[in-house]
């Protein structure tokens, strides 16, 4: 039973600890739903006067110069006084554009030919949210590791604050450990799980409301081990994407029966600091804190408090949560509980 109390802690507090073998997404569908009608509008396609749509057009040139190294061009989208929050606890903010472009350069030493490449943007009004992979060459330091001339990526998140179509502020999750692992691995090629379509998914706003409330919904039911609310918010046939090392779980039943141990191993909450629906989708900003009653592995772990911010993406359909993306930065959460780096023998 030990493993299934990580394997939820995995999906509420991490990204993939533990989980299930990996299964075939479905595509998104549109459908009436009984958590209202609305399934938005994708603008991947020209609309019908051939012009893209503008937050396409502005994550597609600032992505391109972004992967073509022209990082100055890159930062036009944000904000001169652009603050950008990272999912490391310890970590200060970076503030100021310039900021920014000096980070990304620092990442360019160590992964010469780094790029992102994109999955979905939700483009929720005041908010977007971003999807996708990063992948570069390791030469140089990182993560106090020297070059191993590894293909490495993790998947990463963005919510972001917008104005005047420019990134106010934003919230960013990657998770640097599973970057380490593929580091440590003798596997010369990226994990199978780093894959983005040929044409990414973005949807635009209006989505319905009330699928926000049954987001905040599922995460009270988690607090109190309302099994009864997870059967009606979250379809027999659910798939959960625990990004950063591949890892999925499948099926109520296992996320129900997780649940349940994960409340015997964890007393705290769950807040859902923003939130926005577009078209099937909403998109999350949770802050989950509390304390661990156990351990988590090796090590003693049980008593540590804990404060973990990451972003989740839910799918409806058919009125329930048929699919979740969700990204934790698991090296952050082992960093507070004494388990980063790994204990001595």
């Amino acid at each position: 039973m030990k493993r299934v109390t990580r394997l939820f802690l995995g999906v509420i507090l991490t990204t993939g600890f533990l989980g299930c073998q990996d299964k075939d997404r479905d595509s998104p569908t549109k459908s009436s739903e009984s958590v209202g009608e609305s399934v938005g509008k994708s603008v991947s396609e020209p609309q019908a006067d051939g012009r893209l749509p503008e937050v396409y057009r502005l994550f597609e040139s600032a992505l391109e110069d972004f992967n073509t190294l022209n990082f100055d061009g890159a930062a036009s989208l944000f904000a001169d006084a652009h603050e950008c929050i990272l999912s490391d606890y310890t970590a200060k903010p970076i503030k100021g554009r310039r900021a920014l472009v000096d980070r990304w350069k620092e990442i360019h030493l160590a992964f010469p030919d780094v790029r992102v490449d994109v999955k979905r943007i939700l483009d929720g009004g005041k908010f977007w949210v971003f999807e996708g992979v990063i992948t570069g060459t390791h030469h140089g330091d990182f993560l106090g590791r020297e070059g191993s001339m590894k293909k490495l990526g993790c998947h990463l998140a963005i919510f972001s604050w917008v104005k005047d179509n420019r990134i106010q502020k934003s919230f960013i999750c990657g998770n640097p450990l599973a970057v380490l692992k593929q580091m440590k691995s003798a596997a010369k090629t990226l994990p199978p799980g780093l894959i983005v379509p040929d044409k990414p998914e973005v949807l635009a706003a209006p989505g319905n409301p009330a699928r926000v409330e049954a987001v905040r919904t599922f995460f009270r039911s988690f607090e109190t081990a309302d099994l009864a609310m997870f059967s009606k918010l979250v379809a027999s046939d659910v798939a959960i994407h625990a990004y950063g090392d591949g890892r999925e779980i499948s099926g109520l039943e296992s996320l129900m029966l997780a649940m349940v141990k994960e409340r015997e191993a964890f007393d705290g909450r769950i807040d859902v600091e923003e939130a926005v629906a577009v078209g099937p989708y909403v998109a999350a900003l949770v802050h989950v804190h509390g304390t661990l009653r156990g351990g988590l592995g090796a090590g003693k772990s049980g008593g540590n408090p804990i404060s973990v911010r990451g972003v989740d993406v839910f799918r409806f359909q058919g009125g329930k949560i048929k699919e979740w993306d969700n990204h934790r930065n698991l090296m952050d959460l082992l960093k507070q509980v004494g388990l980063f780096p790994p204990p001595e023998k």
